[in-house]
């Protein structure tokens, strides 16, 4: 079992999670023992200094604790006080879409950094936009002893009603929580999101001073980012005097997001331009062009969002759209520990500037774009 060598998360970091994480799912309890640090160098493929490092800040935390040359042992954390606040574990649960992707690397990072300022641990979970497993997960961290939840509300077609239920299910055991990245209308709780909105509105407004009228939006799963895009998009589009055309819009499930593309073309012949809801759709997209003849960005030019793909400015390969993702988990861990600590204040709503990016796919360079073939990837979370 190895860690990901592409994240941008410290490899300290993610072996320190993937220890708890084990702990966890094998039902370790107070005073088994973990393995030794030559079987998780073995086990993780990590080198000796790496485990070292992660077995201190396990230490530190008091999840573990030392004994001299018996090796480590799984810590009683309702006894140890560096991480009581009360009688309580200082432990937070995280619930986001999916884990392994850099969008998710920079939540986790900023949410990480500052809860380990705090003295605070984290739970992290993946719910897949499933809401079955993401109550199932709810139920097994609180059980285990959380003291409140940073969420990534669920993309699904009953994304208001779903939410909610899920939500309330939480305030029903009387945890608090923060809502990460979307917000859902009617529920009042401390929010941290991008202006999804204001970032949609500059893309288009780029494509426009380009001179594309003709621009299609390649969707996702309705959530509210998805929604506050499209709102940018077609406001940004009659600003200019262009009328908003619904069938440009398309929200095609992960695995159709090439065909929909293709359908999309041919349906609208007289189209200049694209933009999808994220950059792992984007690609998608440009493949999909490619296979059918036409070039980005001199067929068809392409916007992506989220900057899934490293773009820094001048010569990047996607003109895309940059979150302050980093800041964004470090505000909501702010809010999560100010709620556990005896903050009672009314919700708060905490909307964070983006950066827009040019790249190849809207204005050609002096190099050759290159092949989005090359660079296409799976469906990442990040909607």
């Amino acid at each position: 079992m190895s860690l990901d060598n592409n994240s941008p998360l410290p490899k300290h970091f993610q072996l320190r999670e993937a220890i708890r994480r084990d702990v966890l799912v094998r039902g370790l309890r107070p005073g088994d023992l973990i393995p030794s640090e030559r079987e998780l160098v073995r086990i993780y493929d990590v080198s000796r200094v790496t485990v070292r490092r992660a077995i201190r800040d396990l230490v530190e935390e008091g999840f573990l604790r030392r004994e001299g040359r018996r090796g480590t042992f799984v810590n009683d954390i309702t006894r140890t006080s560096t991480w009581s606040v009360g009688n309580q574990s200082k432990l937070i649960g995280v619930l986001i879409s999916r884990i392994q992707t850099s969008f998710s690397d920079e939540l986790l990072g900023g949410i990480d950094d500052c809860c380990h300022e705090h003295g605070y641990s984290v739970l992290f979970g993946a719910t897949d936009e499933d809401i079955d497993e993401a109550t199932r997960r709810i139920e097994r961290m609180a059980s285990g002893g959380v003291l409140g939840f940073i969420i990534v509300p669920i993309a699904c077609d009953d994304y208001v009603q779903v939410n909610t239920e899920l939500l309330e299910s939480i305030s029903r055991r009387g945890l608090p929580y923060v809502l990460l990245d979307r917000y859902v209308p009617g529920i009042k709780a401390d929010t941290v999101v991008s202006d999804n909105f204001d970032g949609a509105y500059r893309a288009t407004k780029h494509l426009i001073d380009l001179g594309h009228k003709r621009i299609g939006f390649v969707g996702y799963f309705k959530c509210s980012s998805v929604e506050d895009r499209i709102a940018g998009y077609k406001k940004c589009l009659m600003d200019h005097g262009i009328l908003p055309d619904d069938s440009l819009v398309v929200n095609p499930r992960p695995e159709e997001v090439k065909r929909a593309a293709a359908e999309l073309v041919r349906r609208a012949p007289d189209m200049t331009a694209i933009f999808a809801v994220n950059d792992a759709k984007a690609m998608l997209v440009w493949e999909s062009l490619t296979e059918l003849g036409l070039r980005v960005p001199k067929d068809i030019a392409l916007v992506g969002y989220d900057n899934l793909y490293g773009s820094t400015g001048p010569g990047a390969l996607l003109t895309t759209t940059k979150q302050p993702l980093r800041e964004e988990g470090l505000t909501a861990s702010k809010m999560l520990i100010e709620r556990i600590e005896g903050y009672t204040g009314e919700p708060r709503m905490a909307v964070l500037k983006s950066e827009f990016i040019v790249g190849q796919s809207t204005v050609a360079g002096s190099a050759s774009p290159v092949s989005a073939t090359a660079t296409a990837a799976s469906e990442p979370v990040g909607s």
